[in-house]
């Protein structure tokens, strides 16, 4: 499968206009169109940062950091 991208922008009227390279053969194909989220707006997207804005921040010190990865460490030894 060969795949083509191409920058586009969307009219007024809902239409999309695009125009392939020569050497694309007439025959069956398939367009998908991605519409990116806006960020902050009502997607998926900017939903996850909405919600990640209202999130208690936790904060750890380097030494608390470093005493989990060494208790992770530990536990991987055999008694």
């Amino acid at each position: 499968m060969r795949v083509i991208r191409c920058a586009v922008t969307i009219g007024e009227d809902h239409t999309l206009h695009v125009q392939l390279p020569e050497d694309v053969p007439p025959g069956p194909a398939e367009v998908v169109v991605e519409i990116p989220d806006p960020v902050g707006g009502d997607g998926a997207f900017g939903q996850f940062l909405d919600l990640l804005d209202h999130q208690p921040r936790q904060t750890r010190s380097k030494e608390d950091i470093d005493r989990e990865l060494q208790a992770e460490r530990d536990s991987w030894e055999k008694p």
